[in-house]
C-alpha cells in the first residue's frame, strides 16, 4: 500500500515512513477503530473490508491511523456453450461436459456449481425448476438453460442445444428361395425353411429383437414372385 505520512514541519526531521507503518485490515468501522479481530490471512473474497493504517509514532511524532473502506467485487465470468449433435450411442452424456468455464486471465475454472433446466427460455425462479444433469434418448434433444455460479465471481447464464439423431439398424431375414404347393392363398410356407429375422448395429447390447411376416405379391402359381416382409421390432 502506497502510503505517506504528512504533517511534519518544512525542514524538520521527517518520520520514518516504512519502517513505522503497520497494515491491518477489519470486517469492519468497528473494528477497525477498536483495532478488534484483525482478519489474517489478507482477505480475496468478495466483500467489504476496513483497512487500518497506523504510525506507530518516534521521537518527534505522536501516533497517528487512518481508516479506509475497501471493496473486493466479484470478476468476470465466462462461460462458452458447445452444442452437441450426435447419433445416439447409449451412453449417459453429462450437460457439464459441454460447458467451458474461464475466469481471470482466461484461467480454466473446473470446481462450480451449475443448474440445467430443459426449456426454450430461462424458468422464472431457478430454485424451484426441475434440473437435469445428463442427457442419453433422443427424447432428451432440445434447448437446455444453465445458470452457473462460482465464488467470487457472478453468476452467468445462457442456454446449449442438444441434438441426439436417431440411430439406423439393418433387418436380416433368412428369405432365399421359399417354395409351396398352391393353395389358394398369398401365405408362405415351406416344409424346408422357416422364416426369421435378426437385428444389427444395436449399441451396448440393447435388447432389440425383431419378428417378421412375409406374403407372396399374389395368390397365382409362379416362380421369380415379389415377396413383402413386414418386420415388428421389440425393445
Amino acid at each position: 500500500v502506497p502510503a505517506k505520512v504528512t504533517g511534519a514541519p518544512a525542514g524538520a526531521t521527517q518520520p520514518t515512513e516504512m519502517d513505522n507503518l503497520t497494515y491491518a485490515i477489519y470486517n469492519s468501522q468497528e473494528d477497525a477503530d477498536g483495532q478488534s479481530d484483525p482478519i489474517d490471512p489478507v482477505p480475496t473474497a468478495v466483500g467489504k473490508y476496513f483497512l487500518r493504517i497506523d504510525y506507530v509514532g518516534d521521537d518527534n511524532y505522536n501516533a497517528a491511523h487512518k481508516i479506509i473502506p475497501i471493496e473486493i467485487t466479484e470478476a468476470a465470468l465466462t462461460v462458452t456453450p458447445t452444442d452437441y449433435d450426435k447419433e445416439y450411442d447409449g451412453i449417459p452424456h453429462e450437460l457439464k461436459a459441454q460447458l467451458a468455464v474461464t475466469g481471470v486471465g482466461d484461467t480454466p475454472i473446473t470446481e462450480y456449481a451449475v443448474k440445467f433446466v430443459k426449456s426454450e427460455t430461462p424458468p422464472e425462479n431457478w430454485d424451484s425448476a426441475a434440473t437435469v444433469d445428463t442427457f442419453q434418448n433422443v427424447s432428451d434433444s432440445g434447448t437446455y438453460q444453465y445458470q452457473v455460479t462460482v465464488p467470487n465471481y457472478g453468476t452467468v447464464t445462457g442456454s446449449v442445444s442438444i441434438n441426439v439423431t436417431r440411430k439406423d439398424l439393418t433387418l436380416q431375414n433368412n428369405i432365399e428361395k421359399l417354395e409351396k404347393v398352391y393353395d389358394g392363398t398369398t401365405a408362405i410356407s415351406s416344409e424346408n425353411q422357416s422364416l426369421t429375422a435378426t437385428v444389427e448395429g444395436r449399441v451396448n447390447d440393447e435388447k432389440v429383437t425383431a419378428t417378421a411376416t412375409a406374403v407372396y405379391d399374389n395368390k397365382k402359381v409362379g416362380s421369380g414372385k415379389d415377396i413383402t416382409v413386414t418386420y415388428t421390432l421389440n425393445f
